[in-house]
């Protein structure tokens, strides 16, 4: 088995009145997949910091200064850290992005910086300039690029919330803990649909204000209103690749676990910008875009599903590949026993008919169909995710593959939508527990 790439070490250089501003950079290079270090999430008690601040500056792939009206006239450590960083810029290549200026707000650079081109935190498209940085450097070492296509790349630094909170619960955005925790915490489609109106609020209003004023007021503490905002930027309906219309708000959400990440992640990839400047409101979105864009970002999801469980389930991929082309969307319990037979049980890794499914229920790849919710446009499932206990399966049952699943391992396939339980804004249940 091949070793993993190792993640790019970042040392963050600031002054502690910054903190809170380098927290948020903290989150989000950590959110990318970097290695960023900062002293209060890395130093241990016991540890004698100086030291320790010192491995972390040798150890370091990129140095990143974050420059305010706080740093530049503040005598100590953080001068001697930046003195630190241009000696070792001096021993690296002259073509090696090694140290990044980074302004925190509209402060005057130190003189022995201005050398260097700064990237301005506090602008737009922040994100993608220092990520392009950051990748130069990436590429000389040899590990895996980073992606610059989400929203909160776009966003100026202090428009990037550490934190949402619904019902007076905070959930960080950036992270993949949801995932699989002793204690499982669930949402409903009506939370998300409340999470992303606040995120496209923002988002509106940093490019197309013009456009925002001119809805009528909306309260997005409402999730009523933040569904109509919605209806506002993308059609409300949607004809998917094997030909059926559904809701296009139900669409986005059947391709989620109903995690907050996940609906973000897909916002992210359908409101990206293109390059250049678009002074036109692009509403509503087009289906292609809609479309291309779910299947890009379902890919990244069950990839993260994959790693999320990987210490439990080491061979949930592998078997995912072999298993889910050989199902249909619905399926029988003796299907799925033929199917581990001739194709999981060479590479699962459990011991048993039962623990191969157990498998596939925890991680969400399949459901129990709930017959009474089925129609002839749709089949509707339970899945392990948003359940509050373990999937019992009979040997009547009707099994059914998850849409993220199906979409990465199943093909175009000409069949009902699988529409996991929550989901569906058009249900009957959903407007029960909508407000």
């Amino acid at each position: 088995m091949s070793e993993k790439p190792r993640q790019l070490r970042i040392f963050l250089c600031h002054a502690s009145a910054d903190k809170p501003a380098v927290r948020k950079l903290y989150r989000y290079l950590h959110s990318k997949g970097m290695d960023p270090w900062l002293d209060e999430e890395k130093l241990l008690p016991g540890q004698i910091w100086e030291k320790e601040i010192q491995k972390a500056s040798y150890a370091s792939d990129a140095f990143i200064v974050c420059l305010s009206k706080n740093s530049i006239t503040k005598e100590g450590f953080v001068q001697r850290e930046i003195k630190f960083a241009l000696d070792k810029a001096l021993e690296m290549p002259e073509e090696t992005i090694f140290l990044i200026p980074a302004r925190l707000d509209d402060c005057k650079p130190p003189e022995s910086l201005r050398t260097y081109q700064w990237v301005d935190l506090f602008q737009e498209n922040w994100g993608r300039r220092l990520i392009s940085s950051l990748n130069e450097r990436i590429k000389q070492l040899g590990l895996n690029l980073i992606e610059t296509s989400d929203m909160e790349s776009q966003l100026p630094l202090k428009a990037i919330e550490n934190y949402q909170v619904v019902n007076n619960i905070p959930i960080g955005i950036a992270s993949n803990k949801d995932f699989h925790r002793s204690l499982k915490l669930q949402w409903t489609a009506s939370e998300l649909i409340l999470i992303g109106a606040q995120r496209l609020a923002i988002y509106l209003e940093l490019y197309y204000p013009n456009y925002l004023n001119q809805l009528y007021l909306l309260d997005l503490t409402k999730r009523g209103d933040g569904l109509r905002l919605f209806h506002t930027v993308l059609p409300k309906t949607i004809t998917n690749p094997a030909g059926f219309s559904e809701g296009t708000i139900s669409y986005i959400i059947r391709h989620t676990q109903l995690l907050p990440r996940h609906f973000l992640l897909s916002l992210n990839a359908i409101f990206k910008r293109e390059e250049g400047t678009q002074t036109l409101p692009p509403f509503p979105i087009s289906e292609n875009k809609i479309i291309n864009s779910i299947y890009q970002t379902k890919k990244r999801i069950v990839n993260e599903i994959f790693v999320a469980f990987k210490s439990i389930h080491p061979s949930a991929e592998e078997v995912c590949k072999r298993c889910i082309p050989e199902l249909e969307s619905k399926f029988s319990v003796n299907e799925l026993d033929k199917v581990y037979i001739q194709c999981g049980k060479a590479v699962f890794d459990g011991d048993n008919l039962f623990d191969f499914q157990r498998m596939l229920l925890e991680i969400g790849a399949i459901g129990r169909v709930i017959p009474s919710k089925a129609t002839e446009i749709y089949i509707q499932g339970d899945f392990e995710y948003s359940v509050s206990h373990e999937i019992v399966v009979s040997h009547d049952d009707e099994l059914c593959i998850h849409p993220l699943f199906s979409g990465i391992f199943g093909g175009d396939r000409q069949e009902r939508p699988v529409y996991p339980y929550g989901t569906n804004i058009e249900d009957e249940d959903f407007w029960e527990n909508f407000e």
